[in-house]
């Protein structure tokens, strides 16, 4: 017998509509993995500098664990944000791995309490430049309040963005106060007809929704994997109408943002649209 444990996103919309109804013995779909949130030798510098927030701190412990056992091969430096010093997740196992593997080091940041052994405050660029070698890449796992607050502190640092790896955010929440967004579409719904294949469905789509969510609540199916706006797996044609896609989640290549391509789990209508979307791929 195997167990399979959930971990429920913020905003996942219709999957937690699902996760609140499953029962005993029902049976799921569920992908693989996605992302590039890896080290790659090719692609990532030697010296990794880990910005990590509470519980968003087991990704580099996975990392910790494979340079310890010789899986991966790069110098692990982790900055990780708690409150307080009681609030430390994982504090045993990542002590454990730093002591005997001098590959990884694990600095501590409190935000609301200064002890000694502790920086106090949060992962500013000043401190990323403290503890990171001459060069290196930054990895980024937490919640969306530290996505944002770091975004702005390793813009000062002049890393190219091939060396900066954030983990999916996810969903935009409260997309009405991303810079840029229309103010008189809040709380509005919107017509949105979609074309798909020989099909067409005319369904309402709220604007503080995106996309997908209105095609899902509708029962239409609609491809989808990282829901964060990166892989492209939803790629849809915008054939008419205006939408707002968040720039902290708009993973689109050149070429599709020029002529007119959206990744509907990312995308929020504004006006009326009409969208050609694909078949749900197997």
């Amino acid at each position: 017998m195997y167990a399979i444990t959930v971990k429920r996103n913020p905003g996942g919309y219709a999957a937690d509509w699902m996760l609140d109804n499953l029962m005993a013995g029902d049976r799921i779909t569920t992908t693989a993995p996605l992302g590039d949130f890896y080290y790659d030798k090719y692609r990532d510098c030697r010296d990794v500098v880990a910005l990590a927030g509470g519980s968003s701190i087991t990704p580099f412990l996975s990392m910790a664990y494979a340079i310890q056992d010789g899986i991966e091969d790069f110098n692990l430096t982790i900055l990780y944000g708690s409150a307080k010093e009681e609030g430390i997740m994982l504090r045993r196992e990542l002590e454990e791995i730093s002591a005997a593997c001098p590959k990884v080091k694990v600095i501590h940041v409190l935000s609301d309490e200064e002890k000694p052994g502790f920086e106090y405050g949060f992962i500013t660029a000043d401190l990323i430049r403290k503890y990171a070698p001459a060069e290196y890449s930054v990895f980024i796992c937490g919640p969306e309040a530290m996505y944002r607050f770091v975004a702005k502190e390793i813009a000062k640092l002049g890393l190219p963005r091939r060396l900066v790896r954030p983990e999916m955010l996810g969903v935009t929440k409260e997309v009405w106060n991303q810079p840029g967004y229309p103010a008189e579409a809040k709380d509005r719904t919107f017509r949105l007809t979609v074309k798909q294949g020989p099909d067409e469905y005319v369904i309402d789509a709220a604007a503080n929704e995106p996309l997908l969510v209105a095609m899902e609540r509708a029962g239409i199916k609609a491809p989808s994997r990282c829901r964060s706006g990166q892989c492209g797996w939803c790629r849809s044609r915008l054939l008419s109408g205006e939408c707002y896609i968040p720039e902290e989640t708009d993973g689109r290549r050149w070429a599709d943002a020029k002529y007119g391509y959206v990744h509907p789990c990312a995308t929020f209508p504004v006006s009326d649209v009409t969208l050609e979307v694909p078949g749900e791929y197997l």
